[in-house]
């Protein structure tokens, strides 16, 4: 079975206020089914099984429907995880901007070949240029290899979005997850 969602999906009205989804289908004949016909307005997957608590909500109607065609496939939807690439001292690294290495959320994690996983400094990242994409390149196919094919569907998939610089929304995010292990 393909594991990718379709480039585009089809929508036809529905009479509850919500949009039919055509390439959605379930193992059973179901089709697919979004809707924002809800108090907050939010995009949700109308026929959800979870509890309504529970249940995600999008931003747009095409976030819902990949997220329904993941739910339909029985596919986990991957995560977007941001790296950054630096060059320090000649070598390539791959920085994850949002996952803390330590606990006490004082380093940020690092993956190059030699070394593979280890935490970092703010400091440390601070002191390197960024790479190039001839110098990255082979550092980007070994790390989808490892995060975008999971071995088991035990393994969360992720999807790597390249960025140029960490941001401050990089840090909030880092900071929530710091804050998250730290418990």
């Amino acid at each position: 079975m393909d594991q990718t969602p379709p480039a585009s999906f089809d929508y036809t009205p529905w009479r509850h206020g919500g949009w039919y989804v055509g390439n959605v289908r379930y193992p059973t004949g179901a089709i697919g089914c979004v809707s924002r016909n809800y108090e907050d307005r939010q995009w949700r997957i109308a026929c959800d099984p979870r509890p309504f608590e529970e249940r995600p909500t999008f931003a747009n109607r095409d976030e819902a429907a990949i997220a329904e065609w993941y739910l339909a496939n029985g596919l986990k939807q991957p995560v977007e995880l941001p790296v950054i690439f630096r060059m320090s001292e000649g070598q390539v690294s791959a920085v994850f901007p949002t996952l803390p290495f330590d606990r006490a959320g004082d380093l940020v994690t690092v993956y190059d070949q030699a070394e593979q996983h280890n935490g970092a400094s703010f400091g440390w990242y601070k002191a390197t240029k960024p790479a190039t994409p001839a110098a990255y390149e082979p550092l980007l196919t070994e790390l989808r290899r490892i995060y975008e094919q999971p071995r088991s569907e035990a393994d969360t998939p992720y999807r790597l979005i390249i960025a140029r610089r960490m941001t401050a929304q990089h840090r909030a995010a880092f900071q929530a997850e710091a804050s998250r292990k730290g418990r």
